[in-house]
């Protein structure tokens, strides 16, 4: 079962890329989501949680270079908030590496799940009406 299910209606900014930078995000919390539920080894587990603290890099870079690109106003309120989560999966990690029964649990789970959903449909969602009339940005169905 997975954690959180991709709604193109709801959730997508209308940039091909990004919204499949987005799905893949979630395809990769979901997949750290099932590796824990399943009690699979620590590698594992640690692969996952790296997969993701490097995709939300990439798509980070990604996003904030389209929005500079674009000349988004907003486009600094957005990195701290994107750093703020850098900090924040880069520390469960290491917490991870120094105690990894207790680390990944479903409070873990609450945070990451409920940022990138609050992350796309709030703050993703205030850069969409503005790539829209340049061109960048386009409906997915």
């Amino acid at each position: 079962m997975a954690l959180i299910d991709w709604n193109p209606k709801k959730m997508s900014v209308g940039v091909e890329a990004l919204d499949n930078d987005h799905r893949k995000l979630i395809e990769i919390l979901n997949n750290l989501h099932d590796v824990v539920r399943n009690r699979r080894d620590r590698e594992t587990i640690g692969q996952a949680l790296h997969a993701l603290a490097s995709y939300a890099d990439y798509h980070f870079e990604c996003e904030e270079r389209l929005l500079k690109l674009s000349r988004y106003p907003g486009l600094a309120a957005h990195r701290e908030i994107h750093e703020a989560l850098r900090v924040r999966v880069a520390k469960i990690g290491e917490d991870w590496r120094r105690s990894p029964d207790s680390v990944v649990t479903a409070e873990i789970f609450d945070f990451l799940s409920d940022w990138l959903l609050r992350h796309i449909l709030g703050e993703d969602m205030k850069y969409k009406a503005h790539l829209a009339p340049r061109g960048a940005a386009r409906p997915e169905g």
